[in-house]
C-alpha cells in the first residue's frame, strides 16, 4: 500500500484462499465426523476426538473415546469428568485417585470429600497435597489462592484454626 507495488498482493490472496478452502474442508470433515462417529475407526486419534464429543454434547461417544486413550493422563481427567459429570462418583474418585500426584485430581478429589461425602479430614488432605504439588510446580496463581482458601475454610470446619 505504501510503495503501489503490488508484487507481493497475488502471494497474499493465494494464501487467504487456501486458507479459506481449509476451513470449508475441515467444516465438513467435522461434520462427517460428527454423523458418523463409528465410521472413522483408528484414524483419528481418540484424545482429540472424545474432547470434540464432549464438547458438543455427544458423550456416550466421548466416553467410548476417553477409554481408547486410557491411560493417558488427559484420558484420565477427561473420563472422569464425564462419570463426575453422570453422577458415577465411585467411578470418578477411583480415576482420580489412580492419578497420583496430580495437581487437577487432588482438587477434584477434595471438592468430592468436601461437599460430597464430607469426609473434611481427607478433604483436607488432597487440598494440602494439591497445594504443595501447586506450589512447587508455579502453577498459576489464582489456584495457589483458591487451594489456600479451601484449606483454611477446612481448618476452621474442623475446628482447627480460629
Amino acid at each position: 500500500l505504501r510503495t503501489g507495488d503490488g508484487e507481493f498482493f497475488e502471494g497474499v490472496c493465494y494464501h487467504n484462499e487456501v486458507d479459506i478452502l481449509s476451513l470449508a474442508a475441515l467444516h465438513r470433515l467435522l461434520a462427517i465426523l460428527l454423523d458418523e462417529p463409528d465410521a472413522w475407526g483408528e484414524l483419528v486419534p481418540p484424545l482429540p476426538l472424545a474432547r470434540l464429543y464432549a464438547q458438543v454434547g455427544l458423550l456416550e461417544q466421548a466416553e467410548a473415546q476417553y477409554r481408547r486413550a486410557l491411560p493417558l493422563p488427559e484420558a484420565v481427567c477427561g473420563l472422569a469428568a464425564l462419570c463426575k459429570r453422570a453422577g458415577r462418583w465411585d467411578e470418578a474418585t477411583s480415576l482420580w485417585g489412580g492419578q497420583g500426584d496430580s495437581v487437577e485430581a487432588l482438587v477434584e478429589l477434595a471438592k468430592h470429600a468436601e461437599h460430597t461425602a464430607r469426609d473434611y479430614s481427607r478433604a483436607l488432605d488432597c487440598t494440602v497435597r494439591a497445594l504443595a504439588l501447586a506450589a512447587q510446580a508455579a502453577y498459576n496463581p489464582r489456584l495457589l489462592e483458591e487451594l489456600e482458601h479451601r484449606r483454611e475454610r477446612l481448618l476452621k470446619r474442623q475446628g482447627l484454626c480460629p
